[in-house]
């Protein structure tokens, strides 16, 4: 079963990066609603009558949540972002979540690439640079778009361990101890992605985090 990733993040993100979410129609009325009550348990809501009003009102669905919640983004994070950088956005928080255990490695990982990856893999150029790439290397990588590839050695292995195909890393393991090597390793990954964005997002405050120059 697909972990509910957008869920796990409405409990971490802030404004602007829940904005990033909604740009990507990544979050649902509830989700929405566990933000608004969050922010303003938080005291985030700035006296926003709209986060009061999502919040209290029960069993609200996307049409009627959808513009309200657009109006609370703007109000405490300014204009929405740019389909590239919401991309930046999201992706760091899914890895990071993943990074800390907030998900189990595989089911994170399984959300990012059905929630993410398979939005960007026809573009013609990465958004983002991935820490554990060669920029020399010129081959094409599953996941290179969003900088993931490095994760995905990781879900693979995890994945064809599942269907029974041939596994490639760690063999002299036992088969227990073998998968519980290829969730760490997916998680390092992982955590090497959610440092490389965090690191760019505050050297450049507001910026995304783009291919890595040289």
């Amino acid at each position: 079963m697909r972990a509910p990733m957008s869920a796990v993040i409405a409990e971490i993100a802030d404004p602007c990066e829940a904005a990033a979410l909604s740009k990507l129609k990544l979050l649902t009325a509830p989700e929405i609603a566990r933000f608004c009550e969050r922010w303003l348990a938080e005291d985030m809501d700035h006296g926003s009558a709209e986060i009061a009003w999502i919040a209290a009102e029960p069993g609200l669905v996307m049409s009627d949540v959808e513009p309200v919640f657009a109006k609370v983004l703007t109000q405490l994070g300014g204009e929405p972002p740019a389909t590239d950088d919401a991309a930046r956005t999201a992706v760091r928080l899914y890895a990071r979540a993943i990074a800390d255990g907030c998900v189990p490695a595989r089911e994170g990982m399984d959300a990012m690439v059905a929630d993410l990856s398979l939005q960007f893999d026809d573009d013609v150029k990465p958004l983002i640079e991935g820490p554990d790439r060669d920029p020399r290397d010129g081959q094409m990588y599953a996941g290179q778009m969003l900088g993931i590839e490095g994760l995905y050695t990781w879900h693979r292995e995890l994945i064809d361990a599942d269907s029974g195909s041939m596994l490639f890393y760690f063999n002299e393991l036992p088969r227990k101890a073998q998968l519980a090597r290829f969730r760490d390793e997916l998680r390092s990954a992982a955590r090497r992605l959610a440092e490389h964005l965090e690191a760019a997002g505050a050297a450049t405050p507001g910026a995304g985090v783009g291919p890595a120059a040289g």
